[in-house]
């Protein structure tokens, strides 16, 4: 684990899933993913949880009493502002906002035990809403609760499933950077082409059960893109890999690099403009909208992991982007489905396909 500035460093990124898209129409699509993201920042806070609880000795939560009005209280400290945010997670929320979704260990852990407290939760930390020794019984239930949770932790079998469940990620991350070196050794410098993917539809309160886009109907737009992408660029496309997420508020989405020759007739954000537009009214019908990555703020500044790249590092920032999420949730889908796929590889030479460690699966 790592300690929490570094965790906030790192995981930034997560919060990029509140997007703005344009529809086919090139209309600006503004998708509010907002308590998608406040939870999957209380997921990466039981992280940070989760080391200090190893590090602390004895009870978490202490109290102290007010000199003047006798009323007593919780300090405020990093941890307890930690174990606030533990209590105050939705766990029928969280189900409901990734319905479609594998949760880490260690966040099942702690969930398994807020809704005891959610209650309560409160109480504890506002000052007089309760009588001190009813206050005092709910800071050692949840004193006691901490103490267990630590203890799971440790355990072998919380340990072997956190290893099962990180394993494939760490494998995912280290195959589609070895992708990506294999083709800068190969072509050298290349154009990157970063686009997001997704769809206008979007689910509000009044249709929260809704489901528009299905797993089948979202793949099939993938491979009909792939298909056009073919036609398209029939000797330029070097290679591409492709992220798949979901989540109720913001619905299927792709996360996609492409990789061309350094030199070609359109831009990079030409390049991706085309394929922006073409998602969102044929290959979708309408229904799509995107995020050219490429389109660089304010003309000037360009985005991590777009345009010409002459090494494997600066594509950090994309292929941490495609894989980071599944460190926490993963999207589970059909036997088969595949969520996170490298496509092909030209030799630099012959511009063939090659057969073997990158798939050419669409």
């Amino acid at each position: 684990m790592v300690t929490s500035r570094l965790q906030r460093n790192v995981d930034q990124g997560l919060r990029e899933r509140a997007h703005i898209f344009f529809d086919s129409k090139g209309r600006v699509q503004r998708h509010s993913a907002q308590e998608e993201n406040e939870l999957v920042g209380q997921f990466l806070e039981l992280f940070e949880l989760a080391e200090r609880l190893r590090k602390h000795v004895g009870d978490v939560l202490t109290l102290r009493e007010n000199p003047h009005s006798g009323i007593r209280f919780v300090p405020s400290s990093r941890l307890t502002l930690l174990v606030r945010s533990w209590l105050n997670i939705n766990v029928h929320l969280a189900h409901q906002l990734f319905p479609q979704h594998r949760f880490h260990p260690l966040i099942e852990i702690f969930m398994r035990r807020v809704p005891i407290f959610h209650e309560y939760r409160f109480f504890i930390f506002s000052p007089g809403s309760v009588p001190n020794d009813i206050l005092e019984q709910i800071v050692s239930k949840v004193n006691f609760t901490l103490v267990e949770i630590r203890k799971e932790l440790a355990s072998q079998d919380a340990k072997k499933a956190a290893g099962e469940f990180i394993r494939p990620v760490n494998k995912n991350h280290k195959s589609l950077s070895d992708y990506v070196d294999a083709l800068v050794e190969e072509h050298g410098a290349m154009q990157a082409v970063r686009l997001d993917l997704g769809y206008t539809e979007r689910i509000t309160y009044s249709s929260r059960t809704a489901r528009k886009i299905s797993f089948d109907e979202t793949g099939n737009h993938r491979k009909k893109l792939l298909v056009h992408m073919r036609r398209w660029f029939p000797e330029n496309m070097l290679g591409y890999s492709w992220k798949l997420e979901h989540g109720l508020q913001s619905s299927y989405r792709y996360h996609w690099l492409f990789f061309f020759p350094a030199k070609t007739l359109r831009s990079d954000v030409e390049i991706a403009k085309l394929i922006g537009e073409q998602w969102a009214s044929s290959i979708t019908e309408g229904k799509g909208a995107y995020f050219n990555w490429n389109d660089s703020v304010g003309g000037e500044v360009r985005r991590p992991g777009t345009g010409k790249v002459a090494s494997s590092t600066a594509l950090k920032n994309p292929i941490q982007y495609m894989t980071k999420l599944d460190r926490y949730i993963k999207l589970s889908v059909p036997a088969g489905g595949g969520h996170l796929i490298k496509g092909i590889r030209r030799e630099a030479s012959t511009r063939r396909k090659v057969r073997g460690p990158c798939p050419q699966r669409p």
